[in-house]
C-alpha cells in the first residue's frame, strides 16, 4: 500500500538535478510530483504516434495518463501550501502590526493582556514550524525508505511512516494555530474596544 502522506507530498525536481539522470533512465520533463512518483518515472519513456503526438508510455511502473487524483493531489498541495503560508504571515504580521500601531500598543499595554497576547502568536507560529519540521523529517524517512529499501525495516523509517499516515496530526495543529490566532485576536481587539 503505497504512503498516502507520500502521494501528498510534492517534490520538486530542479532541472539542474534532471541532467543528471542516468543514462539508463530515460528523459521525462518532470515539474514536481510525490517521492514515489519521481522514483517511478524512471521506469517511463517518451513515445510519439504516427500522428505526431507524443506522450508518456507506461514503463514497468504502470501506467502514466494522469488521473483525477491528480486534481486532487494538486488541489490538496495548493490549499495546504495557502493555508500554513496564511497562518504564519498572520502569526508573524499581526503581532508586528499590533507593535508598530500607537493606538493597539497602548491599548494591549494598559490591558494588562500584551503577555498573553504575544504567548498566543508565539505558540500558533511555533505549531506550524513544528508540523513542517516534522513532516519533513518524515517525508525524508519515507522517501528514503523508496531508494533504500533496507531502511523500511528501521524504527526511524516505521514512525516516519505512521506519522505520514495520519492526516489528523495536521489537521490538529492548524486548528489548534487559528484557535490560538482567533483568541489572540480577541483579546486585542476587546483592548482597543475598552480603550475607546
Amino acid at each position: 500500500m503505497p504512503n498516502k502522506r507520500m502521494q501528498l507530498t510534492k517534490l520538486r525536481a530542479a532541472p539542474v538535478l534532471q541532467a543528471e539522470v542516468p543514462p539508463c533512465a530515460p528523459a521525462v520533463q518532470m515539474d514536481g510530483g510525490t517521492a514515489s512518483q519521481l522514483i517511478r518515472s524512471v521506469g517511463q519513456t517518451i513515445s510519439e504516434d504516427p500522428m505526431g503526438n507524443s506522450g508518456l508510455k507506461a514503463g514497468p511502473s504502470g501506467p502514466a495518463a494522469p488521473s483525477e487524483s491528480t486534481g486532487f493531489y494538486e488541489a490538496y498541495v495548493d490549499y495546504s501550501r495557502t493555508l500554513r503560508t496564511w497562518l504564519v504571515a498572520y502569526g508573524v504580521g499581526a503581532p508586528v502590526l499590533f507593535v508598530s500601531n500607537e493606538a493597539a500598543r497602548k491599548a494591549i499595554g494598559v490591558s494588562g493582556l500584551a503577555g498573553s497576547v504575544a504567548v498566543l502568536f508565539l505558540l500558533g507560529v511555533f505549531i506550524q514550524v513544528l508540523l513542517s519540521t516534522v513532516n519533513k523529517a518524515a517525508m525524508w524517512a519515507c522517501y528514503y525508505g523508496e531508494v533504500e529499501p533496507s531502511f523500511k525495516n528501521t524504527k526511524r523509517y516505521k514512525v516516519s511512516d505512521w506519522v505520514s499516515e495520519r492526516l489528523w496530526i495536521d489537521i490538529l495543529c492548524d486548528v489548534a494555530s487559528i484557535g490560538l490566532f482567533a483568541t489572540a485576536s480577541y483579546f486585542v481587539i476587546r483592548a482597543l474596544v475598552a480603550l475607546t
